[in-house]
């Protein structure tokens, strides 16, 4: 008899504390709020599932183009009283002296105040540096050099004043045919019109059809 209540009596205290507990873990199994709860440490997440794990795509650094090309150059040729004559290359918009520099300077012979050094330059034209008492080609003005019709073009070549090293600026001289006009200049006395030019010897009908917008007496 003693046997049996004291098994009854177990059995009602195992039910009593064991049923509590296993109803609190069922009841939060199926709690809707299980779902969004996150584990120990976790961080909370409220954005909407489709947008999770989706890096932020416009960042504001977009690609700058390196090295933006500036203006560009333009070619001109660098006659006379320099150290270095001939064909150079300088930045758009620059000045007489800036193309007297890049032909080497000037030489103690030249005679800059006779030259605007401060005008600026256009693609194609001649620039002579005279020595004291040699005529100078006409320039084109800066008027000329911004309105004028065909983008500036150099000044013919004075035939009896130019120098064999302003001669070779011209198609089709080279440094051998300069020196011959030159020296059927200084036998025979300054060219009387463009026509005697085909006087000299190498100069022909094919090369005084290009030389003759590109010279003068």
């Amino acid at each position: 008899m003693l046997v049996a209540v004291a098994a009854l009596l177990g059995l009602a205290i195992h039910l009593f504390t064991g049923a509590p507990d296993r109803e609190l873990v069922a009841a939060r199994e199926h709690s809707p709020a299980a779902a969004n709860t996150p584990a120990a440490g976790g961080a909370t997440d409220d954005r909407p599932f489709a947008a999770r794990g989706t890096a932020a795509t416009d960042t504001g650094t977009g690609t700058t183009p390196a090295g933006s090309p500036g203006a560009g150059t333009i070619v001109v040729h660098v006659a006379g009283q320099v150290h270095h004559p001939g064909v150079v290359e300088i930045d758009a918009g620059a000045r007489v002296r800036d193309a007297v520099q890049a032909a080497g300077g000037a030489t103690d012979s030249a005679d800059l105040d006779r030259v605007n050094l401060a005008r600026p330059v256009t693609d194609g034209e001649q620039i002579v540096i005279p020595a004291p008492g040699e005529q100078l080609p006409a320039a084109p003005t800066a008027q000329s050099t911004a309105t004028g019709s065909g983008g500036g073009q150099p000044s013919p070549v004075n035939l009896n004043t130019a120098t064999a090293e302003q001669l070779t600026g011209l198609p089709g001289i080279g440094p051998v045919l300069a020196q011959r006009i030159t020296d059927y200049r200084d036998q025979h006395g300054p060219f009387a019109s463009v026509a005697q030019l085909e006087d000299v010897s190498g100069i022909g009908p094919a090369m005084m059809t290009r030389l003759r917008p590109l010279v003068q007496v």
